[in-house]
């Protein structure tokens, strides 16, 4: 068994040269360690690797044999050049899970912490914006906020032992701290690695005792955000200032929880609503856009996610399926690399940048 790389490759998505030696070969095993970050091994689906910027990777390959006999590993290793071009149109998509687990969408592996085997308490999961490779955070129902990928730190997030409450949170522009949703609507300020969190949200809409509270998502320019309820309804807040305008032209089921998700189009205060069944609905001016997947009268729509390059008029992204399936819509790449559990429930939100 063989495994041939270059020391170096300029691009983030690479090819593993594979070859047998004096066997019939069913299958290659691979796996692929960051050195950089000291994490691994991860598993491939295949000969083709992705890798971050400036970072260097180990691969072990083993062959099996249709007669059931397994190689030695063979080692391999390159390093992603720090000027490297990005293979995708983002810096790396993922697939969060129910119990915490994350999973790369043709993306190079990341590190989780927080992780609950058969107990569906994850509530959101959010890349840090601006770090590559990535970090963020990870929501559990009680309002803790474990980081994922590169070392982070939070403070002043709020904690309810025992009580089902959080139910989103969401990142300032720059990073430097955010918000959790509880169900009720309540917004609490946390900052991120040591700086303060930001001042209270004002405006926003509150239910006492009703979960009706679902996402929460605040502008690109910082100065605000919206609440979106189970009924489809968009809430606006301001951060360290009044409430802007409310949204316009977005959908309402009133009396059936259908919302799913809400995301905003970069730069602007318009964005979509996904609804169960996987239709996407705009508001405030974005362009109107087809369902990348739809499934009439079934539950099966989870999470919306843009491209960063998503604009007001060409809009471009992926919707994610109960069972992890990822659907492109406005011209982004079909992805061949991402996990599937058919029939099985487990897929969360979809989260990068």
């Amino acid at each position: 068994m063989q495994v041939t790389l270059p020391a170096s490759v300029a691009t983030t998505q690479f090819t593993l040269g594979l070859a047998a030696v004096n066997c019939s070969v069913a299958s290659y095993e691979v796996q692929q360690f960051d050195t950089t970050q000291n994490i691994g091994w991860y598993p491939l689906k295949s000969a083709v690797a992705q890798g971050f910027p400036g970072h260097a990777y180990q691969f072990r390959v083993r062959a099996h044999t249709a007669a059931g006999l397994v190689s030695a590993w063979s080692f391999a290793s390159t390093t992603v050049a720090a000027g490297a071009t990005f293979s995708q149109p983002f810096k790396g998509l993922y697939t969060l899970d129910d119990y915490g687990g994350i999973h790369a969408d043709t993306s190079p592996p990341l590190s989780g912490t927080a992780y609950y085997a058969g107990w569906k308490i994850i509530r959101a999961g959010k890349a840090r914006p601006g770090a590559i490779p990535q970090s963020g955070g990870i929501l559990d129902g009680f309002g803790g906020l474990h980081p994922y990928g590169t070392p982070v730190t939070y403070s002043g997030t709020p904690y309810w032992r025992g009580w089902d409450v959080a139910r989103d949170f969401a990142f300032l522009p720059d990073g430097t701290g955010g918000y959790v949703l509880d169900a009720f609507g309540g917004l609490h300020p946390f900052g991120v690695n040591g700086h303060a969190a930001p001042p209270a949200a004002q405006g926003a809409a509150y239910w006492p005792g009703w979960d009706i509270a679902r996402k929460v998502v605040i502008f690109s320019d910082g100065t605000g955000g919206y609440v979106l309820d189970g009924y489809g309804g968009l809430h606006p807040f301001g951060v360290g200032r009044a409430a802007p305008p409310g949204a316009t032209g977005g959908p309402y089921w009133p009396g059936a929880k259908l919302a799913r998700d809400v995301v905003l189009v970069p730069g602007s205060h318009a964005g979509y609503v996904l609804d169960a069944f996987g239709g996407v609905h705009a508001f405030s001016g974005a362009k109107a856009i087809a369902a990348p997947a739809y499934w009439a009268g079934k539950d099966l729509a989870r999470s919306l996610f843009l491209l960063s390059g998503s604009t007001l008029t060409a809009p471009a992204g992926y919707s994610l399926d109960a069972y992890g399936g990822v659907h492109p819509f406005g011209g982004a790449p079909t992805l061949t690399n991402y996990d599937y559990w058919p029939g099985n429930d487990v897929a969360h939100n979809l989260l990068g940048f």
